[in-house]
């Protein structure tokens, strides 16, 4: 990240420096610190469509009652509820740790979250300067966020609220030119920067829900999979949906991932950008555990500014000049494998996704790394 992005969204960085001092009233707390990094130089082939992104989490497990109401509300948790009659299991879970954040009661853990990313789209040619109407706009956006992750036993409900900024202020092109300059000094320089899509304010809510049938998992012990420490967790089958309701993206998606391992946690945690999935840190029993996974959804996309250049805030030059249209149906494929231990966990995927806009494309492929640091407990008073 450049120093003038830094400058150009100082109520980001308010924000998230503020935000420790929303959770302060539990005794304790199981703390990890991420950092994700993707680039379709990874395993893609060209900075083209979404080329590079990058997103640091400081992730606690930890019972906050205000955020906790407020994800019910935002993440219509109550009305999954209400629907599938699922009801909140007693603190058996592997997901969460021996300190783990419970409710009184319902004794679901609950993590809490905050983040800081930056994403980034270009056209398939960097380095022609003029306006290119037949291909996506370069675009960039910068944003901080807070998500409230519900874990229960085979569900997961999350909710994420995104404040931001596109344009100039995102710090994007400069961003590319450091990586290019630094790390990528065979590539060539991006020069059409001047072309991108101007500064405009956004905000963008994220829902995302899992729930896991008892029929699609095994655990190597007499008692199954009932998200204890040693449940020897071997395969899953996870359903997921996922909603983004935002000044810059509308869709809904829908699909589900398989993993097979040895003893990895119940919690499904392997999130992207710019948008989350539940997400957990590690149980904290020590033992190694690894997977394979692989993963599918299909999306219905209303609205990406990122391609039709369309705002609340006002249109685009862009959007009177561009000769590409969105597609309303984009799929996505992923793959990849995750390892952890007490102290860490390392995410690597690939991921495959299907033209974006019509006529000419925007189909494309990139990596994803994620890097997470455990913290042993922590114990706090009352504040």
């Amino acid at each position: 990240m450049t120093a003038h992005c830094v400058v150009r969204a100082p109520l980001i960085f308010a924000v998230l420096l503020a935000a420790p001092s929303l959770c302060t009233s539990q005794a304790s707390e199981h703390r990890s610190i991420s950092v994700t990094f993707e680039n379709d130089a990874f395993f893609g082939s060209s900075d083209s469509s979404y080329t590079n992104g990058i997103r640091v989490t400081w992730d606690l497990l930890r019972h906050v009652d205000w955020l906790r109401k407020a994800s019910r509300v935002t993440s219509f948790e109550w009305l999954a509820d209400a629907v599938n009659g699922a009801r909140p299991i007693r603190a058996t879970r592997r997901a969460c740790a021996p300190h783990e954040s419970r409710e009184d009661g319902a004794r679901n853990c609950m993590s809490v979250g905050f983040s800081l990313a930056q994403t980034m789209y270009t056209p398939s040619d960097i380095v022609d300067p003029v306006l290119q109407v037949n291909d996506r706009p370069y675009a960039g956006m910068l944003y901080g966020s807070l998500y409230v992750n519900t874990l229960r036993h085979r569900a997961q409900y999350s909710s994420e609220l995104q404040v931001g900024a596109t344009g100039p202020a995102s710090g994007s092109e400069g961003t590319q030119s450091l990586a290019h300059w630094t790390w990528s000094t065979v590539s060539a320089k991006p020069r059409g920067w001047g072309n991108q899509l101007r500064t405009k304010p956004q905000v963008g809510l994220v829902n995302t829900y899992m729930y896991r049938p008892a029929f699609l998992e095994y655990c190597r012990t007499k008692f199954g999979c009932n998200g204890a420490y040693g449940e020897n967790r071997i395969l899953d089958v996870t359903p997921r949906a996922e909603t983004v309701l935002g000044t810059h993206m509308v869709r809904g998606s829908g699909g589900g991932m398989l993993r097979i391992g040895w003893r990895f946690p119940d919690a499904v945690g392997l999130t992207r950008i710019p948008t989350t999935a539940a997400r957990s840190a590690d149980d904290g029993s020590g033992q190694f555990w690894f997977n394979g996974f692989v993963g599918f959804d299909g999306r219905a996309v209303l609205h990406n500014t990122f391609i039709t250049g369309i705002s609340p805030f006002g249109n685009d030059r862009w959007n009177d000049a561009r000769q590409i249209a969105l597609r309303r149906g984009v799929s996505e494929l992923s793959y990849g494998g995750a390892a952890g231990f007490a102290r860490g966990t390392v995410v690597v995927q690939v991921v495959e996704r299907s033209a974006e806009y019509a006529p000419n494309g925007g189909s494309h492929r990139f990596g994803s790394v994620t890097l997470m640091l455990h913290t042993p407990k922590v114990a706090r008073g009352r504040r």
